[in-house]
């Protein structure tokens, strides 16, 4: 089957970015933690938040949903749990929940989808095999139980960020005051503050005592109360790049006080040439000519590939890209993707793969349209980009669609 993505003769409008994936994770448990009635807004259930919203009804709340909301009912105590916790495909589900399961003074068993126990776990069990604590980790299932005790807590700060956000939910739980030793480089410090800021939207605190240490307060009780996930800046990325290309690209729903690492696209692009300014409209993007820029993608990796495809287009910004984004950028999203991918239990050549799809851009990102359908099990398709995420197929196709607007037509 062949497709063609055309052009289009005019390009602009108004768009509101969708919901903040990552926000509303810890929106839904910090509400079901809570003992009483939370209301959140601007939801979107895509499968991950939905094994959220599910585990939260399984262990401690009632959930009803809306269309684009949700009523999180918090018991106040934990339920018993007499069968597995379902965490889909979501490591964020089972990352989270694993130290709050601790709490609930009985054995928890995990389950999950595609490769999500296959993810390492190790910062958690060597944590709980310090505690002497059960910790269990099968092909199919995690199980644990006992509870975490308060105390000092030590952690590598370039592990991923979900472990140190899975204590944050936990450890305010205990009787006692806990301290978080992460030690250095930290990465990902808007993720760990990202759940902080929810927290504290439901009351409950921790504060940083130096760069790498934070203290967390026990006998803390989360509070209900009406929540309103923001837009989401990784999402808003494609159109705000196609805004900066074209002009006349209104995106709404983006907080200014925002602490997603994400929201560096806005400065990246004004670095870029792009012209924009915030209205009651919206982010409202005028055209502007662009040039390159050096880019670091530490805190914001899944920036790299609409990056790319921004690279891809005027001749200036090519030629620069070219010079002064080739160590930054490519290298950047190389190594990144790499260590992501790394840490979700990709194989060495799934990971460099992924790393230089990101890199080369458009090739890439042509031949995984292109298989997609089939990458996971057809042995047309090389070992070597079997068991890649679907999301990179949505970039994909999302970066063919912003290429094809501002002028070229794509033939799959």
């Amino acid at each position: 089957m062949n497709i063609t993505i055309k052009s289009s003769r005019t390009v602009g409008g108004r768009i509101a970015a969708p919901p903040s994936k990552s926000m509303a994770h810890r929106a839904v448990l910090c509400a079901a933690l809570a003992k009483g009635t939370s209301h959140l807004h601007h939801l979107a259930f895509s499968k991950d938040i939905s094994a959220t919203l599910g585990a939260a009804g399984r262990l401690c709340a009632r959930v009803t949903t809306g269309e684009n909301d949700a009523v999180v009912e918090g018991l106040g105590r934990f339920l018993p749990v007499d069968a597995p916790v379902d965490c889909c495909e979501s490591g964020s589900t089972l990352r989270f929940l694993i130290p709050l399961a601790s709490l609930t003074g009985q054995e928890v068993t995990f389950t999950g989808r595609g490769r999500l126990m296959e993810r390492p776990q190790s910062v958690y069990k060597t944590l709980y095999q310090q505690q002497g604590l059960r910790f269990e980790q099968g092909a199919d299932r995690l199980t644990v139980e006992g509870a975490l005790t308060p105390g000092e807590y030590e952690l590598a700060g370039n592990v991923s960020s979900q472990f140190i956000s899975g204590l944050l939910f936990a450890l305010p739980l205990l009787g006692g005051t806990s301290t978080l030793h992460l030690i250095p480089p930290v990465e990902s410090r808007s993720y760990i503050d990202m759940t902080r800021a929810v927290q504290h939207a439901f009351g409950v605190e921790s504060r940083w005592l130096d760069e790498n240490t934070l203290e967390i307060p026990g006998g803390q009780h989360y509070l209900p109360g009406d929540y309103t996930v923001e837009g989401d800046y990784s999402q808003a990325a494609f159109p705000a790049v196609l805004g900066a290309v074209t002009g006349g690209v209104a995106i709404t729903g983006l907080s200014e006080e925002t602490l997603q690492g994400d929201a560096a696209i806005l400065e990246i692009l004004r670095r870029c040439g792009a012209r924009f300014t915030r209205t009651g409209q919206g982010v409202v993007f005028e055209k502007a000519p662009l040039h390159g820029t050096d880019i670091d993608l530490a805190d914001c990796p899944d920036l790299g590939p609409v990056l790319m495809v921004l690279g891809l287009l005027p001749r200036k910004m090519r030629q620069s890209c070219r010079s002064q984004l080739s160590l930054a950028t490519c290298s950047t999203v190389m190594l990144g993707t790499l260590l992501i991918s790394s840490n979700q239990n990709y194989t060495l050549e799934q990971s460099i793969a992924f790393g230089l799809g990101s890199g080369l851009g458009y090739t890439f990102i042509v031949f995984i349209v292109r298989e997609g359908r089939r990458r996971l099990r057809s042995k047309a398709v090389p070992a070597i980009f079997q068991g890649l995420p679907s999301s990179m197929i949505y970039i994909g196709v999302l970066s063919l669609a912003i290429y094809a607007l501002v002028g070229h037509s794509v033939v799959l």
